[in-house]
């Protein structure tokens, strides 16, 4: 099983430095019977998305160990490959951040704090199908990133039943329109087409409209 939580003693040894950093404030630790319990939690919600559960079942199965780091009262909700050493990965989770979305004409919309988690799962999920991907070692070219394009095109049509040409305009819409992107903006957007947004769209969760338009409440 590829999905540990540590203990509280063993947090604090391994990525004790990590949490007292400015990004995570040192918060709070969760014990592992309450990330135990959390993740039973998560595994009930997930039942209404198939895809978070291939998410969850797919690194439950893999063979590198991606431990989970839940916080309390503090902390930031991340994934962090080959750490605390190559061949590991970390999800950090808040137990008390909540979140919304940007929406159309300045309204905001909830999104369950559970597809914030799968989002960090999500992004376990891409770097154990590629860690050269994830880590940004592939070629970072100008066909691979229209390639890229070009698949989630082709994502899209299929799942919203759409012409190739309106797809290409949806990326847009969404902000994920790759002109000179970073590694940040590839990932990202592959997390979101293949993961967080088909997990809103079956457990009718509204999208955020661009990666930037998640809020902390």
């Amino acid at each position: 099983m590829a999905l540990r939580f540590p203990d509280v003693a063993e947090i604090r040894a391994t990525f004790g430095t990590t949490l007292k950093s400015d990004l995570f404030g040192d918060p709070g630790i969760a014990s592992r019977v309450e990330m135990t319990k959390t993740m039973f939690a998560i595994r009930a919600w997930a039942q209404q998305s198939k895809t978070a559960r291939e998410i969850i079942k797919y690194v439950e199965e893999a063979d590198q160990e991606v431990l989970i780091v839940g916080m309390k009262k503090g902390g930031y909700t991340c994934f962090s490959s080959d750490d605390p050493m190559i061949g590991k990965g970390v999800v950090y989770f808040d137990f008390d951040a909540r979140f919304a979305t940007k929406q159309a004409n300045d309204t905001q919309a909830v999104m369950h704090h559970y597809i914030a988690f799968l989002h960090e799962l999500g992004h376990a999920k891409q770097w154990i199908e590629s860690p050269l991907f994830f880590n940004g070692s592939s070629m970072n070219t100008k066909k691979f990133a229209t390639d890229l394009v070009a698949a989630s095109k082709k994502f899209w049509q299929k799942k919203q039943k759409i012409t190739y040409g309106q797809a290409g305009t949806l990326l847009q819409h969404n902000n994920m329109r790759l002109t000179s992107p970073s590694w940040a903006v590839r990932i990202e957007m592959d997390n979101l087409t293949r993961h967080e947004w088909p997990i809103c769209d079956e457990t009718r969760t509204p999208r955020r409209l661009g990666y930037t338009d998640l809020i902390s409440t």
